[in-house]
């Protein structure tokens, strides 16, 4: 009980940390982009694929406030034993989070987290996470950046499958990459790490995208996102896998 009232706390100090910070709206920059891919296929085998997601970017003089969120649903066509055929849903699931971070010095800065992660057929049913810590740029130049962050928090995660979840203390690392190979194409790379102790599992997430632009609002976009959980029920994969081609709005 007492991990539900920290994580209840710290998701409200960031949310009105990041509404204290937004107030002067004249000063601030609000960037989105919504990316949408669609994939059917028909014939001997019909299949639908649907994914989106969008990322709201807000620049103040002190804080960087981070929004996202993306979904991903598939169903397919199959024949039952007697031979009639049947759309089966065989993938739903959507990510949301939240991240504010307040700029300490020119490179380094402290952030809080918020993430919110729902599937029907992976090894958790639900992955709820609140944590903090301190980020910095480890490199950049022109053209390139890599930030890290390092903090800790909790999770409550409730297994697929079942009516009870769990939770623990959390340890987490991430890596950002962003490559900007000309002025056409970009390249993003990144990767978190999050240690639950109290769920014996450690869940790895890499995310690899290149990007062309066919104008400055408007990109096509190559993904590739793993899943990995080091500790799943008998019956599923620890990894999960998406691959998208996507159209890219800028706003």
């Amino acid at each position: 009980m007492n991990n539900y009232l920290v994580l209840g706390a710290v998701a409200s100090a960031l949310f009105s940390n990041i509404a204290t910070a937004a107030e002067p709206a004249k000063t601030s920059n609000f960037d989105i982009t919504a990316e949408l891919g669609v994939l059917l296929t028909s014939g001997n085998t019909d299949t639908s694929s649907f994914f989106t997601k969008i990322v709201a970017k807000q620049q103040l003089e002190k804080w960087t406030n981070k929004y996202t969120f993306d979904m991903l649903k598939k169903e397919a066509e199959i024949k039952d034993s007697d031979g009639n055929k049947m759309t089966q849903e065989t993938d739903d699931r959507w990510n949301a989070s939240a991240k504010g971070s307040y700029k300490v010095s020119g490179k380094s800065s402290a952030f809080v987290l918020g993430s919110y992660a729902d599937t029907q057929y992976g090894a958790y049913a639900t992955y709820a996470t609140v944590s903090g810590g301190y980020s910095f740029r480890a490199l950049e130049k022109e053209n390139l950046f890599l930030d890290l962050d390092v903090g800790a928090g909790f999770v409550d995660a409730k297994v697929q499958g079942t009516d009870d979840s769990d939770d623990s203390e959390l340890y987490r690392g991430s890596a950002a990459l962003e490559w900007k190979i000309n002025d056409m194409t970009k390249f993003v790379q990144n990767v978190s790490i999050e240690h639950a102790p109290g769920l014996d599992n450690t869940q790895t997430i890499t995310e690899t995208g290149v990007s062309a632009s066919f104008s400055s609002s408007m990109q096509m976009k190559f993904g590739f996102k793993t899943i990995s959980n080091t500790n799943v029920a008998e019956g599923f994969e620890k990894t999960d896998t998406e691959t998208s081609v996507t159209v890219v709005v800028n706003f």
